[in-house]
């Protein structure tokens, strides 16, 4: 019985830590944004922020007026995730690539982090929800 508490005592750690992971929170925002969720991304982006102070783009954010500013400072959060991910700083990553869309942003492209290779364009959301390609998976 005793080893049974400590096991789910252990489980219940672990989901809670993960719950806080700051890649929970992004992966929050990208999808909301891939459904073209205005509120529920700005709710995420709030739980990041309670979170990790890690990301330097959060205060533009939490301040975007609208869907298509958010998603501009969202390009801004991603290039700042993939940085903490390409050098290691965060572990436990599991399933996650680095997916871009050369159309976003006029044809400047943008690129993102997302769980899967099912492409979830967070700069188009529902018009184009498959544009895009993966450029590389990050290992754990």
């Amino acid at each position: 019985m005793k080893k049974l508490f400590i096991i789910l005592a252990m489980l219940i750690c672990k989901v809670s830590l993960f719950a806080q992971d700051p890649v929970h929170f992004y992966l929050k925002i990208q999808q909301s944004l891939a459904h073209d969720d205005f509120e529920s991304a700005i709710s995420h982006a709030k739980e990041l922020n309670e979170h990790s102070k890690e990301f330097k783009q959060l205060p533009q954010l939490l301040e975007a007026p609208d869907i298509d500013s958010l998603r501009q400072n969202f390009l801004a959060l991603s290039e700042e995730l993939v940085v903490m991910l390409d050098e290691g700083r965060l572990k436990g990553i599991k399933n996650l690539v680095l997916a871009t869309c050369p159309m976003a942003f006029s044809g400047k492209g943008g690129d993102w982090v997302q769980e899967g290779k099912q492409i979830l364009n967070p700069y188009y959301g529902a018009s184009m929800l498959r544009c895009g390609s993966i450029k590389y998976a990050f290992d754990e």
